[in-house]
């Protein structure tokens, strides 16, 4: 099966049925999931709430387990399988990545982005580009102002500061960025497949117990 990320051969020191045998690779490849989703979201999603494991990002949802080949002469196959391309990179890391399909990538800044994923996922028009002169950094911001219900700036009274302001650098719109674009990037190896597995390992042995 493609895209298998983590999978174990059991071999079993005993004879046991088959549909005891697949029983136990259920289990054990449910336990792999679960941990693998949670090292999904405590290393890869930590800039999202600190301390907090929400699930969120296509990565961490797309997890499932597997059942790589069916009992055939006392072992099984079973393991955990995500079909998001990067899963592997996150993982291993990779320099000098560049967008297969040639435009710039979009690294998330605000909790908002790294929820919604990305900017093909944000309405028409939501997203703008902004180029900072002086660094040459290229952002897709989104305007916070806030409207009226017909789509005006909320009117308020107009106050000293207001009048400084106005007089210094007029009424500029007010954006947040959302993303960094970047023609090509570093990605650092997290190895959160190795803390999945650790996690999961106690649990799996105890299920295993007696026939490996």
């Amino acid at each position: 099966m493609a895209n298998v990320k983590i999978n174990f051969n059991l071999g079993l020191k005993e004879l046991v049925s088959d549909d005891t045998l697949l029983a136990k690779a259920v289990a054990c490849s449910d336990i792999l999931e679960q941990k693998i989703v949670l090292s999904t979201m405590r290393l890869l999603n930590k800039k999202s709430k600190k301390g907090g494991t929400k699930t969120h990002g296509s990565l961490a949802q797309n997890w499932s387990s597997v059942i790589v080949s069916p009992p055939k002469s006392s072992k099984v196959i079973f393991g955990v399988t995500n079909p998001v391309v990067y899963a592997d990179i996150h993982n291993y890391g990779k320099q000098g990545l560049k967008s297969p399909r040639g435009k710039m990538l979009a690294i998330p800044l605000s909790d908002e982005a790294r929820t919604r994923g990305s900017p093909e996922h944000w309405s028409t028009n939501e997203l703008r580009v902004a180029v900072v002169k002086k660094s040459g950094n290229v952002f897709l911001v989104k305007n916070t102002a806030k409207t009226s219900r017909r789509g005006r700036k909320n009117p308020k009274r107009k106050t000293r500061k207001d009048n400084k302001r106005k007089k210094a650098g007029g009424n500029l719109p007010k954006f947040k960025a959302e993303f960094l674009l970047r023609n090509k990037v570093n990605i650092p190896a997290t190895r959160y497949y190795d803390v999945a597995l650790n996690a999961a390992m106690g649990d799996m042995l105890e299920i295993l117990e007696g026939v490996i």
